[in-house]
Formats: structure tokens, C-alpha cells, sequence
């Protein structure tokens, strides 16, 4: 039996809203690095989670005190 493509695809998908003018430039660099917008996007999320892990990482939303 064919296995689906979803079967096949076992990783998790993320979808984000970019403004038009965070998409223009994703486009220029994309273009002019001659990778992916869903490379870069990758990219950038994994230097986000290591900066995380290595609490380098200063967020408005990450509360630290314990009330």
C-alpha cells in the first residue's frame, strides 16, 4: 500500500503572518542568499530556541519571578 503524503511528511508545520513589509524583505534575502523563505524561516527559529536554552534570550512575555 502507497503511504499518503501526509504519512510521508512527519514533521510539525508552523504558519506565520508576516506584514507586507516583513514578506518584501524575507523575499530580498531570500533572493539575494539564493535560500528559501521556509530555510531562513527555520533557521532563524533554531537561533531563537538556542538563544533560548542559553538564556541569552530577553523577551517581554517570559515572566521569571515566581508569583
Amino acid at each position: 500500500m502507497k503511504k499518503s503524503k501526509e504519512a510521508k511528511n512527519k514533521s510539525p508545520r508552523v504558519s506565520v503572518t508576516l506584514s507586507e513589509e516583513e514578506s518584501s524583505k524575507l523575499d530580498l534575502l531570500a533572493s539575494k542568499s539564493k535560500l528559501t523563505r521556509s530555510w531562513l524561516g527555520r533557521y532563524a527559529i533554531s537561533r531563537l530556541l538556542d538563544a533560548y536554552s542559553a538564556n541569552q534570550l530577553d523577551l517581554p512575555i517570559i515572566k521569571t519571578d515566581a508569583r
